[in-house]
């Protein structure tokens, strides 16, 4: 099930005519997202590293100081970090001998075999992630491992990731100073940062909400169709003609959904040998 379509191919076959007729394209996606969010929170806890997402953030300016908005698929804020010199927007991408080549609206300053991070890229979302960079020209650069598979439409991020990123020290709101020592806090939704001479943008690292179809890892997909089946069902009374049928139909869609479940509570990416903290480039983000 690698698409919306797919699943509403497989809805409608659960379902069986004439029942599949009565189902709108609308109300299978709006439940296939209900279940995506379901099922992700059942993946964050059995593995939340696994959702951990760094943004670039830019602020707007006020009376009160620097405020940033907290992305909307934030769930925890883990951590935060002074980015010194500003992100840069994504402006295309294109295919390069099958490779996704990113063009940046203004000049990048990578060397090839840099480290980038890229996100909130529409279209062409196969360019999101962290990726090593091979130097095509001043704004533009391809992606080590990537393969070009749709058009960009829109937007998108990308930083280089250095060792220089300063991390920013949380504190109470009621501790703000708006001296020159840099910290941050929270206030109705929003990253203020507690420095009125602060003219950089921030890292923003955090634990995702899984709540679009491709945040879900593909191998959990096959239950979904099961719980937006489980759903639409509505068992008749037992005289109705058509008891059996859907009396049976709900009773395997339940049970895929909750086999679905226990996968995804025993949901566990890698299996790795090597102590991360000896990292020093993963022990930064830890």
């Amino acid at each position: 099930m690698s698409s919306q379509a797919d699943i509403e191919a497989e809805v409608r076959r659960i379902l069986t005519e004439p029942y599949a007729r009565q189902v709108s394209s609308a109300q299978v996606t709006a439940i296939t997202l209900e279940g995506v969010f379901d099922l992700g929170n059942t993946l964050v806890a059995a593995c939340p590293e696994y959702f951990v997402t760094r943004k670039s953030l830019q602020a707007y300016h006020t009376s009160v100081g620097n405020i940033f908005a907290i992305p909307s698929d934030c769930n925890t804020l883990l951590r935060i970090w002074d980015m010194d010199d500003n992100s840069l927007s994504v402006s295309a991408t294109a295919t390069s001998g099958g490779l996704v080549k990113v063009t940046t609206s203004a000049v990048h300053g990578l060397t090839t075999g840099d480290i980038v991070t890229i996100h909130d890229v529409a279209g062409c979302t196969e360019a999101n992630g962290t990726w090593y960079v091979t130097v095509v020209d001043t704004t533009s650069f391809t992606l080590l491992g990537s393969t070009y598979a749709s058009a960009w439409t829109s937007g998108g991020k990308v930083f280089e990731e250095t060792d220089e990123f300063e991390l920013i020290r949380r504190i109470p709101s009621q501790d703000m100073r708006t001296d020159d020592e840099t910290a941050y806090y929270l206030r109705a939704g929003y990253i203020v940062v507690d420095d009125n001479d602060f003219a950089y943008d921030l890292i923003a690292m955090y634990y995702s909400v899984p709540d679009v179809l491709t945040d879900i890892p593909t191998r959990f997909h096959f239950g979904l169709p099961s719980y937006v089946a489980m759903r639409l069902i509505r068992v008749p009374p037992q005289d109705d003609k058509s008891f059996e049928m859907l009396r049976t139909a709900f009773s395997v869609a339940q049970s895929t959904w909750r086999r679905c479940e226990d996968l995804a509570r025993a949901f566990s990416p890698v299996a790795e040998n090597i102590n991360i903290s000896e990292s020093k480039k993963v022990r930064r983000w830890i």
